[in-house]
């Protein structure tokens, strides 16, 4: 996940505006992606679109797609192949629904990062991205970390609390210090579109009732 330079509206996943070089809105999260945190479409298998489109805050459509993540020079397909904006978020949540089934289920070691790519071979834009960081699995089922909110129209989600999550002076941040994660008696969140989303995903991988 990561955290916007420019703004302070908690943690997100890659994404961004259309432009006249996409012929989709798939092209668009992957140009995007590729842009913000050096993930190319050649490392990433589509699974595709997952929720409907909803309006951001800045009243953007947004249209999520999802996909497996593998590290650079070990993917199984040509480039032409590719995934989407959310597709860390996706490889979080399928490797829960392929080894369990329930939030007791979860051990502490879901508490270690999936292997499948470092966060040290990503390059970041340091114009758009502040900070970059691992969701572990057991994030979302901490009581401590989870707290009930309402998305537009009353529907329920979870806002999950990542604020530690963040370790300050990581290889990972950029040197603008307008997106630096407030460790220090503030917080960082996943909210919004993009908690609700990743509820709505854990919903379906019967994670969440």
């Amino acid at each position: 996940m990561l955290r916007r330079s420019y703004s302070d509206s908690g943690a997100s996943f890659p994404g961004g505006r259309a432009d006249k070089t996409d012929t989709s809105f798939l092209d668009a999260a992957l140009r995007e992606t590729h842009e913000e945190v050096g993930i190319h479409p050649s490392q990433v298998e589509v699974i595709g679109q997952f929720g409907p489109a909803e309006l951001s805050l800045n009243g953007l459509r947004v249209w999520p797609y999802v996909g497996y993540i593998y590290p650079r020079g070990n993917t199984p397909f040509p480039s032409s192949h590719a995934s989407g904006t959310h597709a860390k978020q996706t490889d979080l949540a399928l490797s829960v629904k392929n080894t369990h089934h329930s939030l007791d289920a979860l051990g502490e070691d879901m508490d270690t990062p999936l292997p499948s790519i470092s966060l040290g071979s990503l390059t970041i834009s340091q114009a758009e991205v502040a900070t970059i960081f691992h969701l572990p699995l057991t994030a979302f089922i901490s009581r401590a970390r989870l707290k009930p909110h309402q998305f537009r129209g009353g529907r329920p989600y979870w806002i999950i609390d990542v604020s530690d999550l963040v370790p300050p002076g990581g290889p990972w941040e950029s040197s603008d210090t307008r997106g630096q994660p407030e460790n220090n008696g503030g917080s960082l969140q996943v909210w919004g579109l993009t908690g609700w989303y990743l509820s709505l995903l854990m919903k379906v991988l019967k994670v969440y009732q």
